[in-house]
């Protein structure tokens, strides 16, 4: 797979969008796009299951890429990059 590099945050949230219709997933409004937080903010904490990916106001398996260590690191380096100015050292 060939590995790209995006430099702008219209670039990002274009490559997500595609993503997310090429895995065939729906598009929701923000009030459905914010429910599954609302719900997990809100509620009692002996009901959550604790680690578990929620979506759709309901506890989802995740896909395998959401367990890739070399992505998660990268993710980690990225975010650890753009917020040093914002880090305490």
């Amino acid at each position: 797979m060939r590995q790209v590099q995006f430099s702008t945050n219209s670039e990002i949230r274009f490559a997500t969008f595609l993503n997310l219709k090429l895995q065939g997933n729906k598009f929701q409004s923000p009030t459905q796009e914010a429910s599954t937080q609302v719900l997990a903010a809100t509620m009692q904490e002996n009901k959550l299951s604790n680690g578990a990916y929620y979506a759709d106001c309901k506890v989802k398996n995740e896909v395998v890429s959401a367990k890739n260590r070399l992505d998660a690191k990268k993710l980690f380096d990225y975010w650890d990059r753009v917020t040093q100015e914002y880090q305490f050292n």
